[in-house]
């Protein structure tokens, strides 16, 4: 663990936290919303809320190959996006250890 943390330190800077902010904006403009990409239906991840009813409307409305394409996408996405959600936050995290100067004891 402690090797993690060290090599966060190490590699973090401002720019490559700029170019993942900028690489992070793909997740919710374009692969979240072209998961299903029928025309007017967006994912239910996009959804504020739905209840039992529009959600059965929903997935009957996909057709069967529009649901296994989504389901392969949403493995897809949900795999990919904390990942590299939770990596991007901890540079983030560890930049601004870095600029205060706030002493990060090696405990």
């Amino acid at each position: 663990m402690e090797n993690i943390i060290a090599w966060f330190f190490r590699v973090t800077n401002i720019q490559l936290i700029m170019i993942m902010c900028v690489t992070y904006l793909i997740f919710p403009l374009y692969l979240l919303p072209n998961i299903i990409n029928t025309g007017n239906m967006e994912p239910l991840v996009l959804l504020f809320w739905y209840n039992h009813d529009t959600l059965y409307q929903m997935l009957t409305s996909y057709g069967e190959a529009t649901r296994g394409r989504y389901i392969i996408g949403l493995f897809t996405a949900d795999l990919a996006y904390p990942i590299y959600y939770g990596t991007l936050l901890t540079m983030i995290f560890a930049l601004v250890y870095k600029k205060l100067a706030i002493p990060f004891s090696k405990k």
